[in-house]
């Protein structure tokens, strides 16, 4: 499964936070902002106009305005190895990632 994001998209940066360690070493990340860490280049991104936009292994295209929840894309991306009893729910944010702690 690949998952198209940006760096500026808290969406993106909460969905990254909620897939943990365990799934990234299964997964790609392709960064599609210009001014993004690893950015590849305009064409690898031209046909996502959403993020986040998650690929399965078929290459099939499914685009999740938003936020969602593990189970929900496991079942959009059709990752059958997904056992939520496994998942620990992390604490709701206004911003993702992108918030800064006080002092």
């Amino acid at each position: 499964v690949t998952m198209y994001g940006t760096y500026w998209s808290s969406d993106c940066s909460r969905q990254k936070e909620l897939f943990g360690v365990e799934a990234w070493s299964i997964m790609k990340y392709v960064e599609c902002s210009p001014k993004g860490y690893g950015f590849q280049g305009p064409k690898i991104c031209q046909d996502i106009k959403e993020y986040p936009t998650f690929k399965d292994k078929t290459g099939r295209v499914v685009n999740v305005r938003g936020e969602r929840p593990l189970d929900f894309l496991a079942q959009q991306v059709r990752f059958s190895n997904f056992d939520p009893s496994s998942e620990e729910e992390l604490p709701a944010t206004e911003c993702g990632t992108a918030c800064k702690l006080p002092n």
